[in-house]
C-alpha cells in the first residue's frame, strides 16, 4: 500500500492507494498551510505541512503496512530529485532548486507535468516545461493576484476565483447591463455571485455571462495554448479540474473557437477532452507513479 498526497496551494488531499486494484481505498482532505493562512515562513512553514501530512495518515501507517509515501507538489520538479519552485505555498521564489527529499524528508517527490511525449512526462531541464499558468499577460486583465502572489498570470485569471473577481469588476462598471442578464437577476447584489451561479448562467447561454467566461477563462488560456501548439505542435489537450468539468462541453466548444482566433493555421476541432470528473486525479497519479519506483 502507498500513502499518496496531492499538495495544492489551498488544499492537501491524501489517500491510501492499492496498486493491485489501481484505486484509492481511503481518501481525505485538509487545508494546506501556506503564506496566506499561516504566520510561518520558509522551512518553518514546510515543517508545518509535514505535521498536517502526518496527522492525515497516522492511523493508517500500521493498519495498511505502507510501503511508500508519495507526494505531488504544486511546483516544477527537476528530474525526480529537485523542486525548483513552490510559489502557491511559500509566496516567494526559491533562490535555488532544493532537494525534494530535504523538503519532504523521506517522502518521494511526485511529478506534475503538463506535457507527455510517447506516454512519458516531459518537464525540461529546469522542471518547468508546460507551466503556462505562470505566463504573464498584458495589464488589461486587471490587478488580479495569482495564488503565487504575482499579478497578470494566466493561472490567476483563468480559474474560479479570478472569474468571480472579474465578474464583480465588470458588473460594477456597467451595472445596468449586468442586472439585465440572467446572472444579474439571480444576484442583484453582485458581490454575492459564486462560481456555481456563473456556471449555471453560462450553460444557459446568458450573453453577459458567456462574454465574461470568454474574457476571463478562455482568452488567457487560449493565448497560452495557441503558443504551445504553434511552437511545439501539441494538438491534443486533456482538461482536468473542477471549473472545466462544471462548464462542460460548452466550454470546450468555445475554447476551440478562441484558440482558432489566436492561431488559425491548424484545425482545433476535437483538440480538447475532459478528464475524469473528480478531485482524485493527483492522488491516483501519485499512486501510479509509485509503481515505477519499484
Amino acid at each position: 500500500m502507498r500513502a499518496v498526497f496531492d499538495i495544492g496551494g489551498t488544499s492537501l488531499r491524501f489517500g491510501i492507494y492499492d496498486p493491485a486494484q489501481n484505486k484509492l481505498i481511503i481518501r481525505g482532505q485538509a487545508k494546506t498551510p501556506n503564506y496566506r493562512n499561516s504566520t510561518l515562513h520558509g522551512e518553518s512553514l514546510i515543517r508545518s505541512i509535514f505535521s498536517v501530512m502526518h496527522e492525515c495518515i497516522t492511523r493508517d501507517i500500521e493498519l495498511h503496512r505502507l510501503q511508500y509515501l508519495i507526494a505531488a507538489l504544486p511546483g516544477p520538479i527537476i528530474g525526480r530529485d529537485y523542486v525548483s519552485q513552490l510559489p502557491t505555498i511559500l509566496g516567494t521564489r526559491l533562490t535555488s532548486p532544493v532537494l525534494a527529499k530535504k523538503i519532504l524528508q523521506n517522502i518521494g517527490s511526485g511529478v506534475r507535468s503538463k506535457f507527455f511525449i510517447n506516454n512519458s512526462p516531459f518537464v525540461g531541464n529546469e522542471g518547468d516545461a508546460g507551466e503556462i499558468g505562470y505566463v504573464k499577460l498584458a495589464s488589461d486583465f486587471l490587478e488580479i493576484l495569482c495564488e503565487c502572489n504575482s499579478k497578470h498570470h494566466v493561472g490567476g485569471i483563468s480559474f474560479g476565483s479570478g472569474l468571480v473577481e472579474l465578474c464583480i469588476c465588470n458588473a460594477e462598471q456597467n451595472l445596468k447591463s449586468y442586472l439585465s442578464s440572467e446572472l444579474g437577476r439571480m444576484h442583484s447584489t453582485v458581490r454575492t455571485v459564486a462560481t456555481e451561479s456563473i456556471t449555471f448562467a453560462y450553460k444557459n447561454k446568458d450573453a453577459w455571462t458567456v462574454e465574461l467566461v470568454r474574457t476571463s477563462l478562455l482568452q488567457p488560456l487560449a493565448r497560452a495554448l495557441a503558443t504551445v501548439r504553434a511552437s511545439i505542435g501539441i494538438r491534443k489537450f486533456i482538461l482536468i479540474g473542477g471549473m472545466a468539468a462544471a462548464l462542460s462541453h460548452n466550454y470546450i466548444t468555445d475554447l476551440e473557437a478562441v484558440c482558432a482566433h489566436y492561431y488559425n493555421w491548424g484545425d482545433w476541432n476535437n483538440s480538447f477532452s475532459l478528464g475524469p470528473v473528480n478531485d482524485c486525479n493527483g492522488l491516483i497519479g501519485a499512486g501510479i507513479y509509485s509503481t515505477y519506483l519499484e
